[in-house]
This record gives C-alpha cells, sequence and structure tokens, in this order.
C-alpha cells in the first residue's frame, strides 16, 4: 500500500461488519486509525472494550478465553524478513495465542522499514530497539517496566490465506522515522500461506545499508519504531 489511509482502507475492506475483532496492542494499527474504528465505530463485535470491563481479579480465565480465539485479530509485528517470517515479542503473550492459532483470521498492518534480511536481524531489532522505547512507553503510561518473555515467529499457517499482511510504503508507528532511512518500493501482491496485500524484499542497497558494513551489522537509523 502506498501509505497510512490506504492501508487503513485495505484493511477495513477486509473486515466483514459485524464480525469479532480483537485489536492486539499496536502502536501502527493506531497510527493510522485502525484500531479506534474497530473498538469504538459500532460496525464490528469489539472484543477490547469487553476486556477492559472486565476484572482480572476475578475473570481472568474468561478474559483468557475471550482473547485467545476471536474471529479477526488485527496488529502489527516487530520485524518481517525478507523470507516472509513474522516476528511477534510479547511480555504477557496476550496477542501470542490468537495469532498463532485461535483466531480464525489474522491481519497485521506493517510498515515498510519493519523488514529486515533475516531472524539475527529481526531480534536484534526487538532486542535492541523495540524494547528500551516499549519500556519507557510502558513506565510512563502503567508504572512499571516492560520485557520480552514471548516472541512469536510465523513461518507461515496450515490454512492458506489466514494470516493476511498489509505493507505500507512507508514507516508508521511509536518514534518518528531517521530521515536517512531508505524506504523500499512495493512489489504486487503474492498470495501463498500468507497473504500479502502489498509485498515487498528489498535487497540491502534498498534497505540503506551502507556500503563496507560487514554483515549482519544495521546502523541506529534502521531501527526507527516500536511495533
Amino acid at each position: 500500500m502506498s501509505d497510512a489511509a490506504a492501508a487503513r482502507q485495505a484493511a477495513l475492506d477486509l473486515l466483514p461488519d459485524g464480525a469479532e475483532v480483537f485489536t492486539a496492542s499496536s502502536v501502527t494499527a493506531d497510527a493510522i486509525g485502525l484500531t479506534q474504528e474497530i473498538d469504538s465505530s459500532g460496525r464490528y463485535t469489539a472484543t477490547r472494550p469487553m476486556l477492559m470491563a472486565m476484572d482480572p481479579a476475578t475473570q481472568m480465565g474468561e478474559m483468557r478465553r475471550l482473547g485467545a480465539a476471536p474471529q479477526w485479530v488485527v496488529g502489527s509485528v516487530h520485524a518481517l524478513t525478507h523470507n516472509g517470517d513474522l516476528v511477534i515479542a510479547s511480555a504477557s503473550g496476550s496477542q501470542l495465542a490468537s495469532m498463532a492459532y485461535g483466531a480464525q483470521n489474522v491481519l497485521l498492518i506493517i510498515g515498510a522499514q519493519k523488514i529486515f534480511p533475516d531472524l539475527d536481524t529481526a531480534m536484534r531489532r526487538v532486542h535492541e530497539y523495540s524494547l528500551p522505547l516499549e519500556d519507557a512507553r510502558a513506565r510512563s503510561a502503567y508504572g512499571m517496566s516492560s520485557t520480552v518473555h514471548k516472541v512469536l515467529t510465523l513461518h507461515g499457517d496450515i490454512e492458506e490465506g489466514r494470516v493476511r499482511v498489509v505493507l505500507v510504503d512507508e514507516p508508521l508507528g511509536f518514534d518518528p522515522p531517521d530521515p536517512r532511512r531508505k524506504t523500499p518500493p512495493m512489489t504486487p501482491p503474492l498470495i501463498g500461506q500468507v497473504a500479502l496485500v502489498a509485498g515487498a524484499r528489498p535487497s540491502e542497497a534498498e534497505l540503506g545499508v551502507e556500503d563496507g558494513m560487514p554483515p549482519g551489522y544495521f546502523p541506529e537509523e534502521l531501527f526507527p519504531e516500536v511495533t
């Protein structure tokens, strides 16, 4: 997709009116107005407002069940590799069960700056960039620190088309992008076990890796936002 507005519309076009939708915590989905539309418009059976109204002290079992198996889960990832591996890190794991298996449909909105060559560099992004920013956000918002207790890596799915990815040809999310960061171009849609609404597999040059850097090394500007 060319921009945030197009990505938002593509996501909404995929969600049937009245569908049960769980919005996993995602700054990317928040940034394009998708979370607000799902949770507040009345067009969908939104799971998150139900969860927020429940008492964890007395209803945790019901909360776990409600979040684990919705019709749709909508969110983002921390990184996407050239091979199509999707990496999602979490402190609690509250969104991982639905993405791994429980949800009938998974819809992920991903800014192009989250594309990395391999899982090693994807995990570096999780620990060296995303975690410090999320930790600062959690301390400010909740008065508590964050950590990476669980990491889900999706290599594909046994059910073709269950996982859908909307790639956006611009940086999206928590932190303003470094202007030196080169955004890779989008390619036509690819359909497979993970259905890409728009896909890209950029070269290292397109990712902004400078000549002479050792293999696997990525400068700070390649990590421009939290999920």
